[in-house]
């Protein structure tokens, strides 16, 4: 299994939790844009473990971070929607 498959598995998890807005590409960005930025784990079963590992909370705390360094200057240049 790639981890494409992995990464749309968590984002079905996370729509059982109600959280329907997120998408595979979304899980994955968490992981190459943050977790896994400066450090990716060696070996495939230790991706696959930190991938099955990851909480909503986690996930979010990405996403609050990503819209707090945004450039837009507004809270109305700020697109909410998809985090609800």
């Amino acid at each position: 299994m790639i981890l494409e498959e992995w990464f749309q598995l968590k984002a079905k998890q996370f729509h059982c939790l109600g959280y329907d807005q997120v998408t595979s590409t979304d899980i994955a960005s968490f992981f190459f844009e943050f977790a896994w930025k400066r450090k990716t784990p060696n070996f495939y079963t230790e991706q696959v473990n930190v991938i099955v590992r990851l909480t909503p909370n986690q996930y979010f705390d990405f996403r609050t971070m990503q819209i707090q360094t945004n450039q837009s200057t507004t809270l109305e240049d700020i697109d909410f929607s998809e985090l609800f």
